[in-house]
């Protein structure tokens, strides 16, 4: 068994991330006094550094469980805490008789270690983790290119699973979603569709696009969202159910209530008993403007000071959308478009009119426009009369 390199490189500067780490009263990780003191760490020490999602993130790449002794002493070491040189090969079995365990993880944090550039949400992703405990289904409401799907899906990678994610639209039928019988060589066979797939792998079930649901696929879906088990009637009457780890997300750019702004078109007004069972149900809006910046500076490399005149023409343009001045959304993909164009050498200008101005609608081209000559006057060089 041996280290992937990045792991290992990262882990190096542990050191250095333990002066930094932030006071985490919700922390249910257990420490290792044994395993502390053969690594030469103090307990209190110790126990802070597993708190960290990047150090779960780095053990998890690394292939070392945080439940065993051995594998502690192993992995700080390796950190540079230790005093004996430790070859990849020399990795300790697992001690069966160990009884530390590993709890819960900590709510999820803002920890731009596990994926530059992206913003976690801190306050509604901590929300978020409650629920998933608690074994319930999240529906997240909000406008395109938010970063709801995004979200979830970050979120469940922290806590160790990587989930499904399936967009909705009028095309998605019972048979993509519960399987049926195909004829292959010769023969018919039944072939599992996703929901099934995903209850019999205890893989958490992301459903993008959710208020594009069609009616039927809505129906098939409510027993399951409600934990019981999936009957497949064309595969024997067979009875699925759900593993340890399943749940159903879903995110739409409604409520289920339908659209009558003409932004979504395809939207469907959704079952009130399918709404039902969802148990956490939230509004998610773009992050906030500071934060904003630095994910276009992490990201693209753009200037800090540009990426901030950037954000100001967004959140003119979002207020306006608020406020139904404005028929186009302003998400932060075309934002990044804008920047890495930009960076990558096109004149900031032409780079506003490909990624942000082409994509709104033309009614709504000149007043996006007028935001940006706002923001960096003439050397924005577009005339919005022009656009």
């Amino acid at each position: 068994m041996s280290l992937k390199s990045e792991a290992l490189g990262l882990l190096r500067n542990l050191e250095q991330e333990m002066k930094n780490l932030p006071a985490d009263k919700d922390s249910a990780w257990v420490e290792s006094d044994a395993a502390a003191k053969a690594a030469g760490v103090d307990s209190a020490t110790l126990k802070k550094v597993l708190r960290r999602p990047r150090v779960k993130t780095l053990m998890e790449q690394a292939g070392l469980g945080c439940s065993h002794r051995g594998k502690f002493i192993y992995v700080f070491k390796k950190a540079g805490f230790g005093t004996t040189t430790v070859n990849d090969d020399d990795v300790p079995e697992d001690d069966d008789d160990d009884d530390t365990a590993t709890a819960a993880p900590a709510a999820p944090v803002d920890d731009w270690t596990l994926d530059p550039g992206y913003y976690y949400f801190p306050a509604v992703s901590a929300d978020i983790d409650i629920a998933i405990d608690a074994g319930k289904n999240i529906f997240a409401v909000g406008p395109a290119g938010s970063g709801k799907s995004s979200m979830l899906e970050r979120i469940f990678k922290r806590r160790g699973a990587t989930p499904m994610v399936i967009s909705f639209h009028g095309e998605v039928s019972v048979f993509d979603l519960i399987g049926g019988k195909d004829l292959i060589n010769g023969q018919t066979v039944w072939t599992d569709g996703i929901l099934p797939i995903c209850m019999r792998r205890g893989i958490p079930l992301i459903i993008d696009e959710a208020d594009a649901t069609p009616p039927d696929v809505q129906f098939v879906l409510h027993p399951v969202l409600m934990g019981q088990p999936l009957l497949l009637t064309r595969n024997g009457a067979e009875y699925v159910n759900p593993e340890p780890g399943f749940m159903i997300c879903a995110t739409g750019n409604t409520v289920g209530r339908g659209d009558d702004s003409g932004l979504y078109v395809g939207t469907n007004v959704l079952n009130e008993a399918y709404l039902d069972r969802y148990g956490m149900v939230f509004d998610h809006w773009y992050m906030p403007e500071d934060e904003e910046v630095k994910v276009l500076v992490k990201k693209t490399g753009e200037h800090k000071r540009i990426a901030e005149k950037m954000v100001q023409v967004a959140k003119a343009a979002r207020e306006a959308m608020l406020a139904d001045k404005l028929s186009s959304t302003f998400s932060t993909r075309k934002m990044l478009d804008w920047c890495d164009l930009h960076v990558r050498g096109m004149d900031i200008g032409k780079a506003f009119l490909y990624s942000c101005i082409g994509k709104v609608s033309k009614e709504d081209r000149r007043a996006v426009a007028e935001w940006g000559r706002a923001v960096f006057g003439s050397t924005l060089g577009i005339d919005p009369a022009k656009v």
